[in-house]
């Protein structure tokens, strides 16, 4: 065995309160995997075993029992053109330990039907594209392995109290979450039930740990570096996922269709788009979580879900998280937190918060009558997030160098945009399904693009607003935005490697005040004719205003 291959970073976690939450036991319904015909994966394997006497056919020390197991040891499987260990059918334990596997077109180990509690893998190192394969084999343990540039290292499936632990995944990042057929992921069980994946290490690894239809998975003490995401659970029953430490990453937790799932005690740092995210899990307790630099999102697709869910003594950059649901008449004016999600609330007051480094500052869903006013929301991935809200007011806040959007609003009405600093984003606001909202005398400066109006965006006005040194359009139109109103606005400098600075690809919008026959300043009219906006819809500002309007 090669000497230092699996050092490991030790870690002190404070001890933990295990919840078990109640609920309705949910059958776990097996449809097993059909393998190769075992003759074929026999005659393409270094070592096949098929039967009990296959052991001792060749020779392996130990005579099969529990406290003398079968040792498959110390042995290098090299051949490119063959799989490494083939076990099927048996009853005796064996043990797999100190092996070096480089066969890297084939999988270095694969174990199915055997008798539960028999199998032992211990301190092997895996350089191989597939590393190890378990299949209807009970309470199988993987422990103190070395994976490295994988494209899947370990696959459980249809088996359940499997423990994988201790063991080392690096070197397989292929980023961008296209993986093709799984490429550089660490960990998946499929198909499982009372799973262990405790104590392991995964660095430079695309997806880290992966469940599908894994029921009562326990996912603790894991440590996580550079990741595309470090630990998925999906359609996964009563997981629960601890003390893990997960940085540098795309998505740090995410659960998506996993009811009763427990969230706690794990920390989460600088993960570029959600540190835990939970999708359509309901009935899930969320506890005691440190985000840093990255931060919380939750959605369902059913309002009455964000109830069943308890978020309970949530860091978000060393501040609190605030989670409230069917909350009204209240005031947040004392910054104390570091990020905020409102559900089904009403008349709230939203002040001098600096809600900052996280991946959405402020969340709203379903709710009205509100005030946003005079708070700061800089280096997230969007500022605030409001989807099916209305009659609200965003005014005097501050937006900057934020990744994604300044501020994003879907499926709401009747929203009030006044006041505001948005600059150095991405989006400076991003539009979609919005009706009857007013965008006035803001500040949209050096974004990537200005405001953005995507589908179904309908009789909106945008005036009085000053654009300036936008990279791309200031405003752009998409194709279903109709009806809306955009005049006395001051555009400088935007989309400066164009023939306009706006763009409009809709139907019927007015780049003027159909009042008083007045239009939009522009730095780069030339003063004889309308001004031609870029787009589909051929549309021109009509009555350009010789200076910008002061407002």
């Amino acid at each position: 065995m090669i000497e230092g291959l699996l050092s490991k970073k030790s870690f002190v976690f404070a001890s933990l309160t295990i919840l078990i939450v109640s609920a309705i036991s949910i059958p776990l319904f097996i449809i097993y995997l059909n393998l190769e015909d075992y003759s074929v994966i026999c005659s393409n394997a270094e070592i096949c075993i098929d039967s009990d006497d296959d052991f001792k056919y060749y020779g392996f020390e130990g005579d099969g029992t529990k406290n003398f197991p079968y040792l498959i040891e110390n042995r290098n499987f090299a051949n490119q053109s063959q799989q490494g260990i083939f076990i099927a059918n048996t009853t005796s334990y064996f043990t797999i330990q100190n092996c070096i596997f480089d066969n890297s077109n084939y999988c270095s180990i694969v174990i199915s039907d055997i008798k539960e509690k028999t199998a032992k893998i211990i301190n092997n190192s895996f350089l191989s594209e597939r590393g190890i394969r378990i299949n209807r084999a009970n309470s199988t343990s993987i422990t103190d392995n070395y994976f490295v540039s994988f494209d899947i290292a370990l696959n459980i499936e249809y088996s359940s109290n499997c423990s994988v632990s201790n063991n080392c995944f690096y070197d397989s990042l292929i980023s961008g979450f296209e993986l093709g057929g799984y490429i550089g992921l660490g960990v998946k069980i499929y198909y499982t039930e009372n799973t262990t994946i405790a104590n392991n290490e995964f660095s430079s690894t695309s997806y880290c740990i992966k469940t599908y239809y894994a029921n009562s998975t326990n996912i603790t003490n894991n440590f996580i570096l550079t990741a595309d995401c470090g630990i998925e659970a999906y359609k996964s029953i009563n997981v629960t996922i601890s003390n893990n430490c997960i940085s540098d990453s795309g998505w740090g937790i995410f659960i998506f269709f996993s009811k009763f799932s427990i969230i706690e005690n794990n920390t989460c740092s600088s993960c570029h788009y959600y540190g835990i995210y939970t999708n359509r899990s309901p009935y899930s307790l969320v506890k005691r979580n440190n985000c840093t630099n990255t931060g919380f999102y939750i959605y369902n697709v059913f309002e009455a879900d964000y109830e069943t869910y308890l978020f309970s003594d949530n860091l978000v950059n060393g501040k609190k998280l605030g989670y409230y649901v069917n909350l009204d008449n209240c005031s947040f004016v004392i910054p104390d937190y570091g990020q905020l999600i409102f559900v089904s609330c009403d008349n709230l007051l939203i002040a001098n918060q600096s809600l900052s480094n996280t991946n959405f500052g402020l969340i709203f869903y379903y709710c009205r009558w509100s005030m946003i006013i005079n708070n700061t929301f800089d280096f997230n991935y969007s500022g605030i997030s409001l989807r099916y809200s209305g009659y609200s007011e965003l005014i005097n806040n501050t937006f900057r160098s934020n990744t994604g959007a300044g501020i994003q609003i879907g499926s709401s009405t009747c929203m009030s945009i006044t006041n505001n600093t948005v600059e150095q984003s991405i989006y400076g606001i991003a539009l979609q399904q919005v009706l009857l909202t007013n965008i006035t005398a803001n500040r949209i400066i050096q974004n990537e693009y200005g405001i953005i109006i995507s589908s179904n965006c309908e009789v909106n006005t945008i005036s009085f607003n000053i654009f300036l040194k936008n990279k791309d359009n200031a405003i752009n139109l998409g194709r279903s935005s109709n009806i809306n109103f955009i005049h006395h606005n001051s555009f400088f400098y935007n989309n400066e490697n164009s023939t306009s600075q706006a763009y409009d690809s809709g139907s019927g919008n007015y780049w003027y005040d159909t009042l008083t026959l007045e239009g939009n300043y522009w730095s780069d009219w030339n003063q004889t004719n309308g001004y031609l906006i870029g787009g589909y819809s051929g549309s021109t500002d009509p009555y350009p205003l010789l200076e910008p309007p002061i407002f």
